[in-house]
């Protein structure tokens, strides 16, 4: 496999398998569309599809595409840090409330600090109404169920210094279970909850400079194997785009050009 900035730091961390990224100085993308740098006057636009803008840039796609393809599209549960109530506005999705939440820091290249899980908390109004003081220290779990509402998601957490989301990947008949560990007066211990198949995924985005992007995956067995793949045909795909982007000339271009890199597949020439 080609050389690449997208790779994992590999780990068994109190009992489970896990695997870190974390972005350096240097995005994974290094050759960007140069309409992100131009005026947008059309819709859709690589914003409204993938997130991706002159800031946070090509890398988002693939980040959004390899989490949904190594959950296989199973149903997610997830969590928004901090903006609960934004992100049921934005997607009409609804959610049921949840007492902890992950938190990891990634404040300098290659490096973050994995926190675990912290009390949960809500961003309010000033001053909040009576609702909000009653449920400021509660985030919210979320199901999605399509890529495209887990772009959706991520997009209602961008609007701060740092983003980040958690995604439980378990089956549906499973989310008893995990809202009875979330809202447990104990910490929530993760070796005991996740099963053989079954995933733990959060992934950070660095808005503003002196954050960086990260993804940490937790399993109870080993998926490296799997995971090389993926970020073997991510790999191919980067390359691919990278190698085409001369001859994307107008927003639909790019569009697809940017479509099949969120999937993973080679450009069309």
């Amino acid at each position: 496999m080609m050389k690449t900035p997208f790779q994992f730091e590999m780990s068994v961390d109190q009992g489970l398998h896990t695997y870190l990224y974390v972005a350096g100085d240097h995005s994974i993308v290094t050759k960007n569309w140069p309409g992100l740098f131009q005026e947008w006057t059309t819709t859709p636009t690589p914003y409204s599809k993938f997130n991706v803008n002159n800031n946070n840039m090509e890398e988002m796609a693939v980040y959004l595409g390899f989490v949904w393809q190594l959950c296989e599209e199973k149903p997610c549960y997830a969590i928004p840090n901090y903006y609960r109530d934004l992100a049921k506005q934005l997607t009409g999705l609804d959610f049921d409330f949840v007492k902890w939440e992950y938190e990891i820091e990634a404040e300098e290249p290659g490096l973050a600090v994995d926190k675990g899980f912290v009390r949960a908390r809500a961003c309010t109004s000033l001053p909040p109404s009576d609702w909000e003081s009653r449920h400021k220290d509660e985030a919210g779990l979320f199901q999605i169920n399509s890529f495209e509402q887990l772009i959706s998601f991520q997009n209602t957490t961008l609007g701060d210094a740092s983003s980040e989301i958690s995604l439980f990947c378990i089956p549906f008949e499973r989310k008893t279970d995990l809202l009875h560990l979330l809202n447990g007066d104990q910490c929530p211990i993760l070796i005991d909850f996740l099963k053989p198949g079954e995933l733990f995924v959060d992934i950070g985005v660095g808005v503003d400079r002196g954050y960086y992007d990260f993804i940490l995956i937790k399993s109870a067995i080993d998926i490296k194997d799997k995971l090389q793949n993926l970020l073997s045909l991510y790999t191919q795909a980067i390359a691919d785009y990278e190698g085409n982007i001369s001859n994307l000339k107008t927003m639909e271009d790019a569009l697809q050009a940017i479509t099949k890199l969120a999937l993973g597949k080679l450009q069309e020439v």
